[in-house]
C-alpha cells in the first residue's frame, strides 16, 4: 500500500508519541491528555502519514480564529526523503486556507539548526520583527 494521508485522532497518541522519540527535539512532548485536548480543539485539522503497519510522520496543526500554527513536525528518520513531511505540510496550509486563516506560523527551537533550515528551504520566512515570551500557569 502507498503511504496515506489520515487525520489525527486522540487515538493515534501513542504511536505519534513514540514518533517523536526517535526524531531530534521532539522528546518529552505533550502528554495524553494535552494532546487529546488540541486534536479535538482543531477537529480535522491535524494529520499523520501511514503505511500499511505504522505512522510514519505526524503535524499538529491549529489556529486560534485568526492565524494558523503547526507543531511538532515529525517523520520517522527511515522515512525521509519522500516527501511525507511536506504532503502533511500541504494538507495543513490548505485547510487552514479553507478556514479562511491567512497566516500560519510555526515555532522552531533555537538549537534545532536542521528543522530551521528545512523551513527556510520550503518557503517559510524568518520573522526578526518580534520575539516571543512565554509564561507558565500553575494548574491544580
Amino acid at each position: 500500500m502507498a503511504d496515506k494521508l489520515c487525520e489525527i485522532s486522540a487515538e493515534d497518541y501513542t504511536a505519534v508519541y513514540e514518533l517523536w522519540q526517535h526524531c531530534d527535539g521532539l522528546g518529552g512532548l505533550e502528554n495524553q491528555e494535552q494532546f487529546v485536548r488540541f486534536v479535538d480543539r482543531n477537529p480535522g485539522l491535524s494529520v499523520t502519514v501511514r503505511d500499511d503497519e505504522n505512522i510514519l510522520g505526524a503535524l499538529m496543526c491549529g489556529h486560534d480564529g485568526r492565524r494558523g500554527y503547526l507543531y511538532h513536525l515529525a517523520v520517522h528518520p527511515d522515512a525521509r526523503g519522500r516527501g511525507l513531511a511536506r504532503l502533511m505540510i500541504d494538507s495543513c496550509l490548505a485547510k487552514l486556507n479553507d478556514l479562511q486563516i491567512q497566516r500560519c506560523t510555526v515555532f522552531v527551537k533555537k538549537d534545532n539548526i536542521r528543522g530551521l533550515e528545512f523551513w527556510l528551504h520550503n518557503g517559510w520566512w524568518k520573522r526578526s520583527d518580534l520575539d516571543a515570551c512565554a509564561f507558565d500557569l500553575v494548574i491544580n
